[in-house]
C-alpha cells in the first residue's frame, strides 16, 4: 500500500530475511516544500530461491508521486509506477513424483518474465462541502511464459507473450444537501475506459531446439 506524501522530510529503508533465500529491501523518502509541492519515491527489490527446486525469483517496483497544492484548496497529483517480475514456473507433480520429492521441479524450462508500467493523474477542485475530480489513467503490461508441454506424443516448448494497454478519463464528484431535517451526499461520476491487445502470439519448437515457429 502507498503511503501519503509526507508533510515533513521522511526517509525509510528496511531490509528483510527469510527461509529460501528470501531477501527483500525498501527504499523510500519524500516531502512537502514551503511552495506546497509534495513529492515522494519508493524503491522495493526482493528476491529468493522458492520451496521447489529451481523454482528461484526475483521482483523491482518503483514508484514516483507528485503533488501540488494551490491557493484555492484544489490540487494535482500524478503518480508513476513500474513494477517488473522474472520467476521459475515449475510444472505440476504426478503422485509418484509428488511422494519422491514434494519439492521436486518436474519442468525446469519453466520461466516467466513481464512488467507493467502506469501513470495517472487526478485533479481535485473543492467547492464549499462539496468537491469533484477529473482523472485519466494509462497502463502497459507484457508478459512473457516459457513452458514445457505435451503435444501428440512429444514435449515442445512454447513462448506465450502478449502486450495489453488500458486507458481512461472520467468525472466524479460528491454534492451535499439536506432534505428536511437529514443531511444526505450524493455520488456520481463518468468513465470512459478503454482496454486492448494489439500483441499476442505463441511461438513453439521442438524441446531442446532455440527455433520458435509461431
Amino acid at each position: 500500500m502507498t503511503q501519503p506524501i509526507p508533510v515533513e522530510p521522511k526517509f525509510e529503508a528496511r531490509h528483510s530475511f527469510g527461509t529460501h533465500g528470501f531477501t527483500s529491501s525498501f527504499l523510500s523518502a519524500g516531502l512537502t516544500t514551503e511552495q506546497n509541492l509534495g513529492f515522494q519515491f519508493s524503491l522495493l527489490d526482493r528476491h529468493g530461491d522458492g520451496y521447489r527446486h529451481g523454482g528461484g525469483f526475483e521482483q523491482q517496483d518503483f514508484s514516483a508521486e507528485f503533488r501540488r497544492g494551490f491557493d484555492d484548496g484544489s490540487w494535482l497529483a500524478t503518480s508513476i509506477s513500474f513494477f517488473r517480475d522474472e520467476h521459475a514456473a515449475p510444472g505440476g507433480l504426478s503422485r509418484a513424483e509428488f511422494d519422491r520429492n514434494r519439492w521436486a521441479n518436474s519442468r525446469p524450462e519453466n520461466h516467466f518474465k513481464g512488467f507493467r508500467g502506469l501513470i495517472d493523474t487526478v485533479w481535485h477542485v473543492p467547492s464549499n462541502d462539496d468537491w469533484f475530480e477529473v482523472f485519466s489513467s494509462f497502463s502497459v503490461t507484457e508478459r512473457n511464459l516459457f513452458a514445457r508441454r505435451l503435444s501428440g506424443t512429444a514435449d515442445v516448448l512454447d513462448d506465450w507473450h502478449d502486450q495489453t494497454f488500458f486507458a481512461n478519463l472520467g468525472l466524479r464528484g460528491e454534492r451535499n444537501y439536506r432534505l428536511g431535517d437529514t443531511k444526505h451526499v450524493l455520488h456520481g461520476g463518468l468513465k470512459v475506459h478503454r482496454e486492448w491487445l494489439p500483441s499476442y502470439a505463441i511461438d513453439r519448437a521442438p524441446f531442446g531446439s532455440s527455433t520458435f515457429v509461431q
